[in-house]
């Protein structure tokens, strides 16, 4: 029913703005799909940008030559010193098609670039008028229209206008941000109101938006949102993956440092942040108070100049990162969270030396990290003494040494993950003789006997909130020796199939303070569930539960089910969906970008909307040389690069 509501509303404020803003598109202009060139947006070209244009070449050159390539109208040549590029408009779009379609284009012995230009450099009569204005083009479209352009309306015409700013306001609550930006423009009065309402998104996440989205994600898009939203945001999430397949998201980061400034969190996902990218970004990341650097997201160790500037940052996070040795992690300073997550290169000495310059950490997170060895363990037990969340995974490969973890004085939650048989049951045994320990999250193999590790753990008095995550040992003997955690808040065992109803009743009557079970994939059934409801009836002050019953035999769709949860709101809540769990797969395939002559995944423009040509800056392998070695000779690992043939995943792995 909304989806249905949203497009009734979105056909209708498209049609005021039809009423306001009236554009005509020539019929001679409308072409088949196979016959001419769109852009992302579906847009199509009658601009094309050009570079590789060497000094020599004047603009009457460009003019003469592109004269010769169809019926020239416009030609811009911008001139940097250093380098040139051009914008070519073209009066029909086969024209311009031909030209982009020709397979190579020499002037005077030199090799020009051409290739469609952005939607927003095409002309204004190509753009389809629902198309998002950015804030230069709102002011522009107002500066050429008196207020009875802007907006009239017949008052015996129905129309949505009428309605007061509340009613206006519910009605934009069925928009998502990049239907309320292709809105602005109809009239002030509703510019006012998409502006008030924006004022949520002062935390964006593009991922987010991309799920909502029939299509991919453009450029265009990316740059209406940005240059609307990008003033009042706080925290900006985006994943170059989300982009469409032709998109270079790494253009995204000239209008995030032009209009996002007063960021705090930036989360990157899929970009390449090279020299020119962190020169870029550095203006803006010393100013955050987060900063994370997701899987895919190629950055080495020059991103030191820029932690080295950030004063106010608390955390990092750096994950699925191979180029990063850790000497970029010693310009931090005074850090609260640090994650290091499938960082297959970081090295103990620089990543010690990194710890001691933030003593002030309270979170730090080691996943796959497969170069530290017991020193690092050392180093985090003897300097870094105010932790208080720890997480671990597969450390014991590398720090057989890691029950020395318990003698942390302030460690209160500690998340461990081992797909092995290693066992965490020393690491246990030392944090049941202090007791301080209140969150414990723990993933092994299901393969692990887990009598001893449950009965360690039921001596840690402290502990509110315990997960052993698909382990089908588990039984109803363990549960009952958890009924001994006397402030148990949380409890999730998923997978646990060898647990019964009575067995989670009885722990249920002994913990008090329970109030969220995770029993996805336990037998339990609609009997179980009306014992529980029983349970709380009879008991006072208890919490309301949440239960998650993920593939039980508890039916979301049984009308008893249904029944149940109405009449126990104030009890119980039901939940069908699995939780997401916090593990870390790993899994490196190579880059897939193309560093051929001709490449044009590399093309990024300025505050002036121009671009720079890659190919002047080496790629990583010709500043490290054909073959890459580790400098740590302490390392047990080195290790290498194969010489450059096309393949650029890592080949091998080199014992010393």
């Amino acid at each position: 029913m909304s989806r249905l509501i949203n497009k009734l509303l979105l056909a209708g404020l498209l049609e005021e703005m039809a009423r306001s803003k009236s554009r005509h598109r020539d019929d001679d202009d409308k072409k088949e799909a196979g016959s001419i060139t769109y852009t992302d947006d579906k847009v199509p070209v009658k601009t094309l940008y050009v570079s590789g244009i060497k000094s020599f070449i004047s603009q009457d050159d460009l003019e003469q030559y592109f004269r010769g390539q169809g019926n020239l109208t416009k030609l811009v040549l911008h001139d940097k010193g250093d380098y040139k590029y051009a914008f070519v408009t073209f009066s029909t779009y086969e024209d311009a098609t031909k030209v982009v379609k020709k397979r190579t284009h020499h002037l005077k012995r030199s090799k020009l670039r051409v290739r469609p230009a952005d939607t927003w450099h095409q002309p204004k009569e190509s753009i389809p008028q629902s198309e998002g204005n950015s804030p230069e083009d709102v002011q522009e479209a107002g500066a050429s229209s008196n207020e009875s352009e802007t907006w009239s309306y017949d008052e015996n015409t129905p129309s949505l206008m009428m309605l007061n700013d509340d009613c206006l306001l519910y009605l934009l609550e069925f928009f998502n941000v990049l239907e309320l930006v292709k809105m602005r423009g109809i009239c002030s009065r509703l510019d006012s109101l998409i502006e008030i309402f924006c004022q949520k998104y002062v935390n964006f996440s593009f991922e987010t938006l991309s799920l909502e989205l029939p299509t991919e994600l453009t450029l265009m898009n990316a740059r209406d949102i940005l240059t609307f939203l990008g003033p009042i945001m706080k925290s900006l999430k985006i994943d170059g993956g989300d982009f469409s397949e032709n998109s270079n998201p790494n253009r995204t980061i000239d209008w995030i440092v032009r209009y996002c400034k007063n960021l705090e969190s930036l989360e990157l996902e899929n970009f390449t942040l090279n020299r020119i990218n962190l020169k870029k970004l550095t203006p803006v990341i010393q100013k955050l108070k987060s900063l994370s650097l997701g899987d895919s997201t190629k950055v080495n160790d020059e991103l030191g100049s820029c932690l080295n500037r950030a004063e106010q940052m608390e955390e990092l996070i750096i994950s699925g990162n191979w180029e990063i040795t850790g000497k970029c992690l010693t310009k931090a300073k005074n850090l609260k969270t640090l994650s290091v997550n499938c960082c297959g290169n970081l090295q103990s000495k620089p990543f010690k030396e990194a710890l001691k310059n933030n003593l002030t950490l309270k979170k730090l997170e080691i996943r796959r990290c497969d170069k530290f060895d017991d020193t690092v363990v050392n180093c985090i037990v003897e300097e870094v003494k105010e932790i208080e969340e720890l997480s671990l995974s597969n450390v014991y490969q590398c720090m057989s040494n890691y029950s020395r973890f318990a003698e942390l004085p302030h460690l209160k939650k500690l998340s461990v993950e081992f797909h092995s048989f290693a066992s965490i049951d020393n690491l246990l045994e030392k944090l049941s003789e202090k007791s301080i320990l209140e969150e414990l999250n723990y993933i092994g193999s299901s393969s692990n006997a887990v009598d001893k590790t449950i009965e360690l753990i039921s001596k840690i008095t402290t502990m509110k909130n315990f997960s052993m995550a698909f382990n089908s040992n588990i039984s109803d003997n363990d549960l009952k020796r958890l009924q001994n955690l006397a402030q148990l808040e949380s409890l999730s065992i998923p997978g646990a199939s060898n647990v019964t109803s009575d067995g989670l009743l009885k722990l249920l009557s002994a913990c008090k303070n329970l109030h969220y079970l995770d029993i996805s994939q336990v037998k339990v059934d609609i009997d179980f569930l009306e014992k529980v409801v029983q349970m709380w009836r009879l008991s006072q002050n208890r919490p309301k539960l949440q239960l998650i019953v993920y593939e039980t035999n508890i039916q979301e769709d049984s009308e008893e089910v249904d029944k149940i949860q109405k009449e126990n709101l104030n009890n119980l809540r039901l939940s069908f969906v699995p939780k997401m769990l916090n593990t870390h797969q790993f899994m490196f395939t190579g880059s897939d970008m193309d560093f051929s002559e001709d490449d044009e995944d590399f093309d990024f423009d300025d505050d002036e909307d121009d671009d720079y040509d890659e190919e002047d800056f080496a790629p990583p392998w010709e500043v490290y040389g054909d073959q890459w070695w580790d400098s740590d000779d302490s390392d047990k690992y080195m290790y290498g690069w194969g010489q450059y043939s096309g393949d650029r995943s890592p080949v091998a792995w080199f014992e010393n």
